[in-house]
């Protein structure tokens, strides 16, 4: 069985390269990518990937990425999570993976 993924990200070019990225290797389907908090709701709302890569940095503010896990978390107990963010904030990225979070991939653009 394929691992279904969606991706979460504020920008564009993140959120195309991740689906280029994850497009095509073996066992994996991108099922979609979401630029905002309300959109990646509908979208799970629609129907649960296996796991979701999760930016921090949703539209339409900074905060408002941990409001988005936590209410992820509480309604999907058992979607698999992975945060990919620029987020370096170790009290942040430590409340995230207390709330359940698989990974963290720290980002740099730099």
């Amino acid at each position: 069985m394929p691992i279904n993924v969606l991706i979460a990200d504020d920008h564009p070019v993140v959120r195309l390269g991740l689906t280029a990225m994850l497009h095509g290797r073996e066992g994996i389907v991108v099922e979609g990518n979401v630029k905002d908090i309300d959109s990646l709701l509908l979208q799970l709302q629609a129907g649960l990937p296996d796991v979701l890569v999760l930016d921090l940095d949703l539209e339409p503010g900074s905060d408002d990425g941990m409001l988005a896990l936590r209410t992820i978390r509480s309604e999907s107990p058992r979607l698999r999570i992975v945060l990919y963010t620029a987020h370096d904030d170790e009290s942040l990225i430590v409340d995230a993976l207390a709330l359940g979070v698989e990974g963290y991939i720290p980002v740099s653009y730099t």
